[in-house]
């Protein structure tokens, strides 16, 4: 139970930057603030300052976090005085840059003593009083450096923030139990009037003119916004996450803060949907896993040593482990329905053109939708029914569908699939039959979606994005590779490009003639390790770029919709089946799809529940 109001103590509160804009922002929010400091005078001038701005009394200790004796002093009398401690802040840090090879142990164990032990240490004195009570928020502050490859930040202090983030998701899993959430804020570059000391201009102009893409410098009040919500109440949920300030899965875009909802955001709180964060993707979403330069890659709850999928992993992976009740993802090339078939979720992509976004991010702009990913069908059907503003929120009620046509076509393109994720797949297509369905094997002609996709992805990209070329080492390999190939992208192959989308749509469109509905796997791979794309699959050379996941992109450039929903297991890891329907018939197919649902009963998260 928290105090009344709450306490919260700051480290290095009294400085030019993000100590002191924290400490003055919790106090703005009503926390009864402690701001604590290595030097005396400066904290205690503060304090007063704060006191007169807030109305009201705000206490000063001096603290050196590298004093083992003192951090248990000053966080014992708070704890005493105070009738507890509620929020810590855990901002005090300390950095010189040396190269590796001339390192002075100085150097090294000052940094890691100031970044890392400190903050253990706070930690150590401040999570007893929290378990007692059974209720406490921990913020730690690490920096962007923990992951980057740069020689900006220095080996030392990039390896003491690396083991805040390490620290934070541990504390995080050991505490979460007492009530107690500890969540870290990664900042990029946050300008201050102590960085503008110790750097030359010339370092923010360029910074200016070729990483700032909203044309300014991260503040201090951008971090301590972060840190006002994970210490208030709003994110009673959110535990052991790494907050980086930023957007769009990039570097290039550290410390942007989304000014407005997009249009599919706007109709979910509209509906009285409770929005609790933003999720990692992909850079820019242009990878089927999610891995960027932001932190680590984001794990798949049923084997956290897996992939999540991509680009909407970090939805996927939310949902799977019970952070979100549903998540709102973005179909481009099977970036919801990827991360769905890896994560036991059903992801819906609607029929394209049916779900307005306006003011949302802007790439695969031919091809994608906005859709959920869901733990069932209905939360899927509710949710879509206020994306597409058809039901405001109750979801159409679910159809018994009648006897359906089914097209089942086991290995599209011929492409290989694992034998087992096979067989759990023809099983469920077995399923439909059972439930009256007719259900014919057939083979699909689907080839020539690369020949479309590729260029005109490509296009987008180097027209929106080209330029941040210009800073290419906050850029993942993958983009980058992608924007230079945007570069030498032939114009011949662009307007071919165009001129086939219309044939590739009717030519898919055909099979709905004789067929309600296409059934498909939906990968070819249960998840795989992080960062080990297959490059073979049941004994045959796959692209490293698809060869896992081939069946989504098809239905991309069709623009039919397509759902899929959990088959069965793998070696304890979720395989899914793909239902394609007719272009409108986005309620048909849901139906259909929970039908199935119900018939199957896989029920993943009954074996996922006990890890969580």
């Amino acid at each position: 139970m928290a105090t009344d109001p709450r306490v919260a103590l700051v480290t290095a509160a009294a400085g030019a930057g993000i100590g002191a804009a924290v400490a003055r922002r919790l106090a703005q929010d009503g926390l009864d603030v402690v701001v604590t400091d290595a030097h005396e005078r400066r904290c205690l001038e503060f304090a007063e300052m704060l006191a007169d701005e807030v109305g009201r009394e705000v206490s000063a200790h001096q603290l050196d976090v590298t004093d083992h004796d003192q951090v248990h002093a000053v966080i014992s009398e708070v704890v005493t005085v105070k009738g507890g401690l509620d929020v810590l802040v855990n901002n005090a840090g300390w950095s010189r840059i040396e190269p590796v090879a001339r390192m002075s142990m100085e150097t090294w164990h000052r940094c890691l003593d100031a970044d890392l032990t400190g903050t253990f240490m706070c930690m150590r004195y401040a999570l007893p009083a929290m378990i007692a009570r059974g209720y406490g928020s921990i913020i730690n502050i690490s920096s962007t450096a923990a992951w980057e490859m740069s020689t900006e930040h220095g080996a030392a202090y990039s390896a003491a923030k690396a083991g805040v983030l390490a620290l934070t998701r541990v504390a995080a899993a050991e505490n979460g139990v007492h009530g107690v959430r500890v969540n870290a804020v990664a900042p990029g570059l946050i300008y201050n009037d102590f960085l503008r000391r110790i750097y030359p201009q010339e370092f923010f102009d360029s910074y200016l003119s070729g990483k700032a893409i909203l044309g300014r410098m991260g503040r201090p009040d951008d971090v301590a916004s972060m840190v006002s919500f994970l210490a208030s109440d709003e994110a009673s949920y959110v535990t052991g996450e790494v907050f980086t300030v930023s957007g769009l899965g990039s570097l290039a875009h550290t410390n942007d803060v989304a000014r407005h909802d997009s249009g599919a955001v706007r109709r979910l709180r509209r509906a009285g949907a409770v929005v609790v964060g933003k999720t990692n993707v992909s850079e820019f979403c242009q990878s089927a896993t999610t891995d960027n330069l932001l932190g680590p890659d984001t794990a798949n709850p049923f084997d956290p040593s897996r992939t999540a999928g991509g680009s909407s992993g970090g939805a996927a992976a939310s949902v799977a482990s019970g952070t979100c009740t549903v998540g709102l993802g973005s179909d481009g090339g099977g970036s919801i329905r990827i991360p769905a078939s890896f994560c036991g979720l059903v992801g819906f992509k609607p029929t394209y053109g049916t779900i307005d976004d306006a003011g949302g991010f802007q790439a695969f702009s031919p091809f994608i939708s906005a859709g959920p990913l869901a733990r069932c069908v209905a939360d899927a059907r509710c949710f879509h029914s206020v994306l597409s503003a058809d039901g405001a929120g109750t979801g159409d009620s679910p159809v018994g569908p009648g006897p359906r046509r089914v097209a089942w076509c086991p290995k599209p393109e011929g492409r290989p699939i694992d034998a087992d994720v096979g067989d759990v797949v023809a099983t469920a297509a077995t399923q439909l039959a059972a439930c009256g369905h007719d259900v014919s094997p057939v083979e699909l002609d689907l080839g020539g979606w690369e020949k479309i996709f590729g260029p005109l992805v490509l296009a987008e990209e180097g027209e929106r994005r080209g330029h941040l070329l210009r800073g290419p080492h906050e850029l993942t390999w993958y983009h980058r590779r992608s924007l230079m190939a945007a570069e030498q992208l032939d114009p011949g192959v662009l307007t071919a490009a165009r001129s086939a989308v219309a044939e590739y749509r009717e030519r898919v469109d055909r099979y709905f003639c004789d067929y309600d509905v296409i059934a498909t796997p939906a990968t070819a791979t249960t998840a795989f390790e992080l960062g080990c794309r297959p490059t073979a699959i049941a004994g045959e050379p796959v692209a490293r770029l698809w060869g896992a996941f081939p069946f989504a992109v098809p239905f991309n450039i069709s623009g039919h919709p397509a759902v899929v929903l959990p088959a069965g297991f793998v070696d304890g890891l979720p395989v899914a089946i793909q239902l394609v329907g007719r272009c409108g018939a986005d309620t048909e197919l849901l139906s259909l799809a929970e039908q199935l649902e119900a018939g199957l009963d896989v029920r993943p998260f009954a074996r996922l529940a006990p890890r969580l």
